[in-house]
């Protein structure tokens, strides 16, 4: 007669959850008969999968999405501006009056161009007694004077505003020209040259040692002769 032993009872198996996602999602159940068996759920991006697909975070370009940028939960700020991921790396897209000056991601665009301290750039500070008005420096000024750039200015004889703010004067490196009751205008000429078409655009535009204007403006030397010293002479 045979004397056989009773088998070993094998152990109780115990299964955790080996991919727990968001509210238990993609949880592995150990539960009678599928022991292991992936349950899926929504995929987030946690670095498991939580989907059971086999892939991990598939549902994410962490190379250009700014709230998962080069890695899970990395948002890129978008304080004052639009937030944006590129190559895994956050950048930003101030919004207008707004700006970046002091180059920190972390703070976004930090920067009131409407600020006394950052008009209009992050370079542009007001003197303490202007204000910023439209992205420009105003400081208070007489009556017969304008704020130009952070500067009162007098329109009327500024050769840098002449009749307006940013409204400068021809550079002529021939003659002088000035600024007479808001036009620019002609002074003097020399080093040869003259005011020909009468246009301050240009200053003295023409040479006058030509044979078609030989000391002044349409001076003409004719037919044998040719100009020499501001004077027609014959040849």
């Amino acid at each position: 007669m045979l004397d056989l032993e009773p088998p070993e009872e094998a152990p109780p198996f115990d299964a955790g959850a080996l991919d727990a996602g968001e509210r238990d999602a993609g949880r592995r159940d150990a539960g009678p008969g599928d022991a292991g068996e992936c349950v899926p759920g929504r995929e987030v991006c946690n670095e498991r999968d939580d989907d059971c697909d086999g892939l991990t975070d598939e549902d994410f370009d962490l190379r250009v999405d700014p709230l998962h940028c080069g890695g899970c939960d990395r948002a890129c700020p978008s304080e004052g501006g639009a937030a944006g991921c590129q190559g895994g790396a956050c950048s930003l897209v101030c919004d207008l009056g707004r700006a970046d000056c002091d180059g920190d991601l972390s703070n976004g665009c930090e920067a009131d161009l409407s600020d006394a301290s950052t008009c209009g750039d992050c370079d542009t500070a007001c003197a303490p007694s202007a204000t910023c008005e439209s992205g420009t420096c105003v400081v208070p000024c007489p009556a017969d004077q304008v704020s130009c750039g952070g500067e009162c200015v007098d329109v009327a004889s500024d050769e840098r505003h002449c009749g307006g703010c940013g409204a400068p004067c021809f550079s002529d490196p021939h003659g002088a020209i000035r600024c007479e009751s808001g036009s620019c205008v002609v002074d003097s000429c020399g080093d040869w040259h003259d005011d020909c078409n009468r246009d301050p655009s240009d200053g003295c535009e023409t040479y006058i040692l030509t044979d078609t204007d030989c000391g002044a403006c349409g001076v003409a030397c004719g037919a044998g002769a040719f100009c020499a010293g501001g004077a027609c002479a014959a040849t």
